[in-house]
């Protein structure tokens, strides 16, 4: 068992849920709810024939401290069906196609320290140029998995593509010997050339450490 591959720096990661607080309307309507996520505007398509499709907005309130400012901050989406642009403080921070996959937008930059922040997300499952484009199932509108807040330090294991943690594991026999293969991607956002220790350990399925494993290593910005 594969249980650990941390870089080693003076920042932890940290990962708040930001299901509660949201509002939420479709476009042609006037007024806002409050609802929480995981969140669907289709609850009733296995009774009514013609479930509405279209677009919809979200939105919340979200508040930062100050020392917050040396973080490096995403908002990760495990599903939006079936497209998602996501707005911060008025701004596009970013947007993705496909009901299935989670995604993870980076908004530092368009963050208030200071007073509150608008997040707003404009939903749309009318979307016939992302498949799956037809099928006997409804296509269900909204947010309908977890959202989370994530921060990171400036040197960090890369999130894309679609949210992974970017590290990839493959276990393979050789020569009637198991052996497994570790890729990490790193990202390097401090502005300068950073180190770093990459530390990979090994159990057993009853928690007892076989092997590990550390590494120097050395990431250009950018």
């Amino acid at each position: 068992m594969l249980t650990a591959l941390v870089l080693v720096t003076g920042l932890k990661a940290r990962k708040v849920s930001l299901n509660d607080g949201w509002q939420f309307r479709k476009v042609e309507e006037a007024d806002w709810r409050a609802i929480n996520l995981p969140h669907t505007w289709n609850t009733d398509a296995y009774t009514e024939k013609n479930y509405h499709k279209g677009k919809a907005l979200y939105r919340r309130t979200l508040r930062l401290n100050p020392e917050d400012s040396l973080r490096n901050f995403h908002l990760r989406f495990e599903g939006v069906s079936k497209a998602a642009r996501v707005m911060v403080n008025g701004k596009e921070a970013g947007h993705h196609k496909g009901g299935y996959t989670a995604f993870s937008i980076p908004i530092s930059e368009y963050l208030s320290f200071t007073t509150p922040n608008l997040i707003e997300v404009e939903v749309d499952n009318n979307r016939d140029d992302i498949p799956p484009r037809s099928g006997d199932f409804t296509f269900f509108g909204g947010i309908y998995r977890d959202v989370w807040l994530e921060d990171y330090s400036p040197l960090h294991f890369s999130l894309n593509p679609y949210a992974t943690p970017g590290i990839k594991v493959t276990p393979y026999l050789e020569n009637g010997l198991g052996v497994i293969d570790v890729e990490a991607s790193v990202t390097n956002d401090a502005g300068k050339r950073e180190e770093a220790i990459l530390r990979l350990d090994l159990y057993s399925p009853d928690e007892e450490l076989m092997a590990s494993e550390e590494k120097k290593v050395k990431v250009d910005n950018g």
